[in-house]
C-alpha cells in the first residue's frame, strides 16, 4: 500500500475541524474534490494552506502536484478559505401576461416546474438560455392559486390522485435495516456516504420512517439530538436522518481517500 498522510483539515472559521488520512498519490486537484463536500466550498473557490509542525506554511496552489510532491507530512494543518464569487445581476428583459392568460397555456412553467414553485405571491423565472424572465404580478391569489394547483393534480393523476400509485410498504422495509449495520448512504447528485445504522423508525417530526446514520465523516447536520430529543449518540455533524429508499446496508468498510 503506498505511502499515507493524516491531515489536519480546518476551515476559516474553525467550525469544521477534522483529522483524515490521504494516500500521497492524491493529486491537489483530487483533494479538493474530496473536502468539497466536508466543508461546503466548491473545489474551483478553494485556497489550500498547509502549516507544518515547525511552523512553515505554503500554499497548495498547484492543482497537477501530487501530496507527495510537495511532500506533506502526518500532522500538517490544511486550512481550507474560499475565494470570493463575483454575482452578476441576470439582464432582466422580457414580457408580461396575466396569470389567467399564463394558466390557461399548455407549455408553461408553472405546468413543468410546479413540483418545484408553489407560485406564493411574487414569483420570477429566468431563463438564461434565452435572456428570458416570465413575471407574474403580486395579485395572484393564493386562494385560487392553490386550487388551481390541486386541479392540476388531480387531472394528471398526480401525487395522491395517481389511482395505481402502490401503498406504501414502509413498515415492511424498516424491518430489514438493523441498529449497528455498516451502510451506504447514495443522495441524488452527491457522492456516497458511509457510515453505521444508530436508528431506526418513526421521529417526532416525520410521519414517515426515517434512518438514523452515523457518518464515517462529519458530512451529517447533528450529533444524533434533533429538535431537542436525543434518537442517538455520536460525533458532532456527523449524525443524520435519510429516507430508506437511499441506504444500503452491507459490507461497506470505511474508506481511506485515495487515487
Amino acid at each position: 500500500m503506498s505511502e499515507s498522510y493524516m491531515l489536519h483539515i480546518k476551515n476559516e472559521d474553525s467550525s469544521y475541524d477534522l483529522r483524515k488520512r490521504f494516500q500521497s498519490s492524491l493529486s491537489i486537484k483530487k483533494l479538493k474534490n474530496r473536502l468539497e463536500m466536508m466543508v461546503g466550498i466548491l473545489s474551483d473557490n478553494m485556497i489550500l494552506e498547509a502549516t507544518f509542525i515547525d511552523g512553515k506554511c505554503i500554499s497548495l496552489d498547484k492543482d497537477e502536484n501530487l501530496l507527495s510532491d510537495i511532500p506533506l507530512a502526518d500532522d500538517v494543518v490544511v486550512k481550507v478559505t474560499g475565494k470570493p464569487i463575483n454575482m452578476e445581476p441576470v439582464e432582466d428583459s422580457g414580457f408580461k401576461l396575466s396569470y389567467d392568460v399564463y394558466e390557461k397555456k399548455e407549455s408553461n412553467i408553472h405546468y413543468i416546474n410546479y413540483y418545484n414553485r408553489m407560485f406564493w405571491g411574487y414569483t420570477k423565472f429566468n431563463l438564461t438560455s434565452t435572456k428570458l424572465s416570465l413575471k407574474l404580478g403580486k395579485d395572484i391569489n393564493h386562494k385560487d392559486n392553490r386550487n388551481s394547483l390541486l386541479s392540476f393534480k388531480k387531472q394528471h393523476k398526480l401525487g395522491r390522485f395517481n389511482p395505481d400509485k402502490p401503498e406504501n410498504n414502509e413498515n415492511d422495509e424498516i424491518l430489514s435495516f438493523t441498529v449497528g449495520s455498516r451502510c451506504e448512504v447514495n443522495l441524488n447528485g452527491q457522492r456516497p456516504k458511509r457510515g453505521v445504522v444508530k436508528y431506526t423508525g418513526v421521529t417526532d417530526f416525520s410521519t414517515k420512517n426515517l434512518i438514523g446514520i452515523q457518518y464515517d465523516e462529519p458530512l451529517g447536520n447533528h450529533n444524533g439530538t434533533y429538535k431537542n430529543k436525543t434518537y442517538f449518540t455520536c460525533p458532532e455533524k456527523c449524525g443524520a436522518f435519510v429516507k430508506p429508499t437511499f441506504v444500503k446496508c452491507g459490507d461497506y468498510p470505511e474508506e481511506i481517500d485515495e487515487i
